[in-house]
């Protein structure tokens, strides 16, 4: 009857959100629901029994959809942990379990987020390396990703990551046999042009005995002729007896490549610190040869093997510093060399001699913690040795960056270790890439982790939190201090996510403080552009935001906060007064007189003194919580004061 079918609505919609929650706890309910249903319909139809029956399986087969609608987490913390220990245990035991089993049939791959080109990072130029290395790193390559909080093994935050401004290559490194990143943290990594490899480790007492099971072979028959050259770099060799024998290796690099391809990092560092027996050098050295083909195959082009400077091509346990003839054929098979960091500036120079066109496939190791003789000490002082490195011609890999969460035990003390290192000493000798690639673009500048969450200026979590889910493109590499303008991070008003930016100066009436908060590249201007970005200050008028345009670095599109903002949202609800300015179809007119199109290569906050009756110097400060800007299909003239005008 017609009530009834109305009845069945009703009902249907009141219970379906209560469903989603438990149907995947209790999968039984799912039946005694499309009884309900059958019972409330009366059989009446053989077409609603069908739509009955069809509407159950749609409801069924989209759960996870649903449950992510209604924003319900399925995992529960107890499983949570449970995936995080068995991905763990799967991890560590990847290389042996690949040496006895080789992997069979089609993985079900995630889709690699793509590398996203810089033009500042071109092949053939120096580049940085960065290898995390932190006693977080394990436990974090194996977290759930759905869970804002911090594992259980975790007592305080992860270090902070370095400036992707400044890195080229991050390697995320720990001991274990195979050690991959979080796939959240490569992803955010990729959109800002950074490239991620994972680590493979043999080291001490279980990596001999996982480099012996890959490497050693098996007999597989006596062929009718010698093999040719070809069947050596597929794992076969041919012995005095006329028996092939066949090495694991390869198997091994299927499972390696998989492996990677499902992360969606770029590749590995190879770190193979044990005793090799002579008689398999040639099996590893074909392993990594094999290695960089297939990963060069399935990842693509931006794909890198770094063979790290320990075993000699004679099986020996013997770190060189420098190239040599004893690595020189393990160089030659990858992409890049890393050398041990006991060098002194003359090895550097002769091993950038030695590469000849291959100079900047030469990582000069460097480590923080200025471990085993470093040249210059590390700590803060490890801009002496990068410095060395680069004026060498060499490219530059800096180990344990960590050192500044180890080292320091107050999180003010560590958040200016890092400032310090990475800001103040680091940015003057490393050269600065743009992470704000193409349009559209958003960042929150949030670090994926935090002492407290925010959103839309209001505090969502209080207490200590973990997701590189939530890392947004990071600002340009700014030093404590810019000119007369003071520079930092804040961790107390945020609009969004863990931080904002705080930008501070004392001025005289119409004295200006400019500070670039973000480099970027492919920003092509064309027709417009619609630019939002929250902010809270005591004094908005004095805040001005400039786009600077490849065109004419010198004539930036000035946005006045206070009188060239279209629309101005107040955020209502939130800690302190933020403000969410709109600047909708922004132009200039000297665009369309010099190009058809024009790229923005850089964004600066602006400063103005504002004035003062007696004329002295006023403090003036601005809360930047994030940048948001797109192609505009409209368009509107900036005059010369920065206030947009229609066209």
């Amino acid at each position: 009857p017609p009530q009834s079918h109305t009845l069945t609505l009703l009902l249907y919609r009141s219970f379906l959100s209560s469903l989603i929650f438990v149907s995947t706890a209790f999968p039984l309910l799912l039946h005694l629901h499309l009884l309900f249903l059958l019972v409330m319909m009366n059989f009446s139809s053989p077409l609603t029994l069908l739509a009955c029956v069809g509407l159950s399986t749609l409801f069924y087969a989209n759960r996870g959809r649903l449950e992510a609608w209604v924003g319900w987490t399925r995992a529960r913390p107890a499983e949570l942990e449970g995936e995080a220990t068995r991905r763990t245990k799967r991890l560590l035991a990847t290389a042996r379990r690949l040496a006895t089993q080789p992997p069979s049939g089609q993985r079900v791959r995630r889709p690699r987020h793509r590398l996203r080109a810089s033009p500042a990072r071109r092949p053939g130029c120096q580049r940085t390396l960065v290898a995390v290395d932190h006693p977080t790193v394990a436990a974090l390559a194996a977290r759930c990703s759905t869970s804002i909080c911090l594992p259980p093994s975790l007592t305080r935050l992860p270090p902070s990551l370095p400036p992707p401004a400044t890195v080229d290559t991050l390697v995320w490194f720990s001991h274990d046999h195979l050690t991959l990143p979080p796939t959240e943290l490569t992803a955010s990594l990729h959109v800002q042009g950074v490239k991620v490899l994972g680590t493979l480790a043999w080291e001490h007492g279980d990596g001999a005995l996982a480099a012996r099971l890959i490497l050693e072979a098996a007999d597989e028959g006596t062929p009718s002729s010698p093999p040719s050259d070809s069947s050596f770099v597929h794992g076969s060799t041919y012995s005095s007896t006329g028996v092939v024998r066949r090495t694991r290796w390869r198997d091994a690099v299927e499972g390696w490549v998989a492996e990677a391809a499902d992360a969606g990092v770029d590749g590995y560092l190879l770190n193979v610190e044990v005793p090799v027996p002579a008689d398999q050098v040639t099996s590893l050295k074909s392993c990594v040869a094999y290695l960089r083909s297939r990963a060069a195959a399935v990842l693509g082009d931006d794909a890198e093997v770094v063979w790290y400077d320990a075993v000699t091509i004679g099986g020996t346990l013997a770190w060189q510093n420098e190239l040599t003839p004893h690595n020189a054929d393990f160089f030659a098979v990858a992409d890049a060399i890393y050398l041990n960091y006991s060098w002194t500036p003359r090895q550097v120079q002769q091993s950038v001699e030695a590469a000849g066109d291959r100079a900047t496939d030469v990582l000069v190791g460097v480590d923080v913690w200025g471990r085993a003789g470093q040249y210059g000490g590390g700590g803060f002082d490890t801009d002496k040795a990068v410095r060395v490195a680069r004026e060498a011609g060499a490219s530059v890999a800096i180990f344990a960056p960590g050192w500044t969460d180890e080292a320091f035990s107050t999180p003010a003390e560590r958040a200016a270790a890092h400032q310090r290192l990475w800001c103040d000493r680091l940015a003057p000798v490393l050269p600065e890439a743009p992470t704000a690639l193409g349009l559209p673009f958003a960042t929150d500048f949030c670090e994926g982790q935090g002492e407290a969450m925010y959103l839309a200026g209001r505090r969502v979590v209080d207490g200590l939190w973990h997701n590189y889910g939530w890392y947004s493109v990071q600002p340009a590499v700014l030093p404590a201090r810019v000119g007369v303008a003071r520079v930092e991070d804040e961790r107390t008003i945020v609009f969004s996510g863990s931080r904002s930016l705080r930008v501070a100066a004392t001025l005289a009436p119409g004295e200006t403080a400019d500070v670039t908060v973000l480099r970027c590249a492919r920003w092509t201007f064309l027709g417009g552009l619609s630019v939002a970005m929250p902010l809270t200050s005591d004094t908005p008028e004095a805040v001005q935001l400039l786009l600077h345009p490849s065109c004419d670095e010198e004539q930036p599109i000035v946005l006045d906060v206070r009188t060239g903002a279209t629309s101005a949202y107040h955020v209502p609800g939130a800690e302190f007064p933020w403000t969410v300015y709109h600047f909708d179809g922004v132009a200039a007119d000297h665009f369309h007189k010099k190009a058809h199109y024009c790229d923005i290569t850089r964004v600066s906050l602006r400063l103005r003194g504002p004035p003062t009756r007696d004329n002295r110097p006023s403090e003036v400060h601005a809360y930047l919580g994030g940048l948001s800007v797109a192609r505009a299909p409209g368009r509107l003239r900036a005059t010369s004061t920065g206030a947009p005008g229609t066209a």
